[in-house]
């Protein structure tokens, strides 16, 4: 299983039924064989808190309970770079991290969640809406979505805003592990149709699974990819 572009679906419902990954290995940058140099940088609870970084950034946000903080920690190759939590909501702050001094990754607050105070709600609200829309180093957003739900009515609230910001968003499947292999053919063509109509939406999209790292390697590529032209673009600037 690995990216699955809008082009060419047919073969790649072929590719995702084998459920396994390809093996990228030692052929991105910043992927080798795990990242070898992690640096926290910053945890902002509101924006005024966030330093201004001259280096690329991604930007990962789901819903609570998505898998992000498992999912980023597997990616990086290591097991407690962003805190995990039975309890959903604990992330209530943007946390940045500083990857081998190339680029930056923000692990942004998941929304979703009720059983926080609606303050302590609207000023994360209000936080990661800051972010999105002013953060001139912003890339991309990865919006993470549960395989196993789908693309909920709040989930494409969240596409209608981010149709609005000056910045692409591409989505990433999780927990794709826990979906039978027969009912790939119709999630992939109901997920297309849902997403065509979002301007702003990165045209192919990833499912992976922290668990057994089905698609890990093409999220590390396609970030790798990313980074390796915008790093060239920043180096100019």
């Amino acid at each position: 299983m690995g990216l699955l572009h809008k082009h060419d679906k047919n073969n790649e419902i072929g590719h995702r039924a084998n459920g396994k990954a390809k093996t990228n290995g030692s052929s991105t940058i910043f992927f080798p064989n795990g990242v070898e140099k992690v640096d926290f940088i910053a945890g902002a609870a509101n924006y005024s808190q966030l330093p201004s970084l001259l280096l690329p950034e991604i930007a990962f946000l789901g819903r609570s309970n998505v898998g992000k903080s498992s999912m980023i920690n597997v990616m990086l190759g290591r097991k407690n770079i962003a805190k995990t939590s039975r309890t959903p909501g604990r992330t209530q702050q943007i946390n940045l991290f500083r990857i081998h001094n190339a680029f930056i990754l923000a692990d942004l607050p998941g929304y979703g969640y009720a059983k926080i105070a609606k303050s302590t709600m609207h000023q994360i609200q209000e936080l990661v809406c800051l972010y999105l829309q002013k953060r001139s180093s912003l890339i991309r957003l990865m919006l993470l979505i549960d395989a196993r739900r789908g693309i909920t009515d709040m989930d494409e609230e969240i596409m209608q805003f981010l149709c609005q910001i000056p910045t692409s968003f591409q989505l990433v499947f999780t927990k794709i592990d826990k979906i039978k292999k027969s009912e790939i053919p119709n999630l992939h063509e109901h997920w297309l149709e849902k997403t065509r109509k979002y301007s702003a939406c990165h045209p192919s999209y990833l499912a992976v699974s922290s668990l057994d790292k089905t698609g890990i390697n093409e999220l590390r590529k396609e970030v790798d990819d990313m980074m390796r032209m915008s790093n060239t673009s920043f180096r100019t600037q």
